[in-house]
């Protein structure tokens, strides 16, 4: 045992992986310790270190996503660097993606060419805008069941395919809301406040506003000065 995990644990303290980080990874993805330090751990940590630039952003990652250092480098991770990179993403776009959302590099590439295409060709979205990323997480995050059952509540208020088209372009984050959220939501703007879906389609935003915080309160304010 000595000879296998000594050196495993030696190479993750080198790369400052220690203490409570180091005993939580390992508890939650031990699988680690069976993968190659020289084949995955150690390549998958040095691509990390590589992309993220400080070792702050390096343990950030760890910690959302104890699997990174199980990747395969050659098959999964340069092939998605790739991929991004060939869609127009730079350096800065890439570290930001993989901070704030390193599971889309553990995708299987196939899988994240696919979602780029239909982000382009279904969606219409530019690759440079901030809304690609936020159709990425959207496409990978949820299984076409879950995104069409979505599309069916939004036709039922009256959505238009066009709309839908719409909705997702300008914020695609918001069908991360559940489906009873949705619900909740469309019954206040379309049948409490009389907006058209045509109007909330095109500004979709509404939709992830708080409704206790924000939304509420500021319509109660209104309908206090419409009284007077």
């Amino acid at each position: 045992v000595d000879r296998t995990l000594t050196p495993k644990f030696n190479a993750l303290q080198e790369l400052g992986v220690t203490g409570s980080d180091l005993g939580r990874i390992l508890s939650t993805n031990p699988s680690i310790l069976r993968r190659g330090l020289s084949s995955h751990i150690a390549p998958a940590m040095n691509l990390l270190k590589s992309i993220v630039g400080t070792h702050e952003r390096f343990l950030t990652v760890l910690r959302r996503t104890y699997w990174f250092m199980s990747c395969d480098v050659d098959t999964i991770l340069k092939p998605n660097l790739e991929l991004l990179r060939s869609h127009g993403f730079s350096d800065e776009r890439i570290r930001k993606l993989v901070v704030f959302n390193p599971e889309i590099l553990g995708h299987d590439p196939k899988k994240l060419r696919n979602i780029l295409h239909r982000i382009e060709n279904e969606f219409g979205i530019p690759g440079d805008s901030f809304a690609f990323v936020d159709a990425i997480v959207l496409l990978a995050s949820l299984s076409d069941k879950t995104l069409q059952t979505k599309y069916q509540i939004l036709k039922s208020y009256g959505w238009t395919d066009s709309d839908i088209i719409t909705t997702v372009r300008k914020l695609p984050r918001c069908l991360m809301l559940s489906e009873e959220s949705i619900r909740n939501r469309l019954d206040f703007f379309l049948n409490e406040l009389g907006c058209e879906p045509a109007y909330v389609a095109s500004r979709p935003y509404v939709l992830v506003y708080s409704m206790e915080d924000r939304v509420m309160p500021r319509n109660a304010v209104l309908q206090v000065l419409k009284e007077k």
